[in-house]
């Protein structure tokens, strides 16, 4: 069913298994049909684009003729940007694709551009996206790790994962994209009413953007 050449990278390059692996998710989903339906992809924090080269490459040699966009924008540090401001953005790009493909879509996000997709799926109303899929993606939220946190100011990084919460669910905290689906376990009182962007894609409470247009419906 799957193209040698792809199957061959997996065995040539086993430290990049998960996203040569989805290719060839992907390469079944697309297996039954004769025309491919344009794809997108959004990247993950503190990348770019051409990190995605290699899927967008795969997904061309699999299935010749596949128009792939791969979004230039919120690059590298910007990546840390409010979500809400990268999925209008990046769903401006993803709109204008839906308008030119009359067959549908493939959206597809890897890490935090995964939600970042997901929060375009369930804004826009009346879309046109076939398949969506989040390849290694918080999509519950994430909890944990805060080796990562080097960008943020010496105050928060010196706050243990227990702490980091009291920063990030406050209106200054709420700017930067990882607060935005930091989701602390021991602290659900104060995620569901600080954090404007996960539990609003779980339905946890409104926002008028969603409630206007679809939330989770746009989903099934």
């Amino acid at each position: 069913i799957f193209p040698t050449t792809v199957a061959q990278s997996v065995r040539d390059c086993p430290e990049r298994h998960n996203m040569l692996s989805f290719a060839l998710v992907v390469s079944f989903l697309f297996s039954a049909v004769s025309a491919y339906k344009p794809v997108v992809i959004i990247h993950g924090i503190f990348d770019d684009y051409k990190s995605m080269f290699d899927l967008r490459d795969m997904i061309v040699t699999a299935h010749p003729g596949t128009n792939v966009t791969l979004i230039d924008m919120y690059s590298d540090i910007d990546s840390t940007e409010n979500m809400w401001n990268q999925v209008h953005g990046f769903g401006e790009v993803v709109r204008k694709v839906m308008n030119e493909a009359d067959d549908g879509i493939h959206l597809i996000g890897f890490s935090q551009g995964g939600l970042v997709a997901r929060g375009v799926v369930q804004s826009l109303s009346n879309h046109s996206i076939d398949t969506f899929v989040a390849l290694s993606s918080p999509i519950m939220g994430q909890f944990g790790d805060t080796s990562f946190f080097d960008f943020l100011p010496s105050f928060v990084r010196n706050l243990l994962r227990e702490e980091v919460f009291s920063f990030f669910y406050t209106k200054i905290g709420q700017d930067i994209s990882v607060a935005n689906y930091w989701n602390d376990p021991y602290h659900q009182s104060e995620y569901l009413k600080g954090n404007t962007f996960l539990p609003i894609l779980n339905g946890g409470h409104s926002l008028n953007s969603l409630a206007a247009g679809t939330g989770k419906r746009s989903l099934l």
